[in-house]
């Protein structure tokens, strides 16, 4: 599963950009898979990225803001 959801992060950054939802979406799901085998550094990098991007249009409260904080 991991080649398949690194590919969808990876074609949806390049279709919709850095900042669309639905790449944020793809980064939060490669993030969880990659804490599910051990790889917290990159895992992080991406959550580290979500957030920053979510913040960045939300509230902190916001329920999106919450579920990749939660992460």
């Amino acid at each position: 599963a991991l080649p398949l959801l690194r590919e969808a992060h990876t074609l949806n950054v390049g279709h919709y950009g850095p900042s669309h939802e639905n790449t944020l979406q793809a980064a939060n799901n490669l993030a969880i898979s990659l804490i599910d085998i051990g790889e917290f550094d990159e895992a992080e990098t991406l959550l580290m990225g979500v957030i920053r991007e979510l913040s960045a249009r939300y509230s902190l409260e916001h329920p999106d803001a919450l579920e990749a904080r939660s992460n």
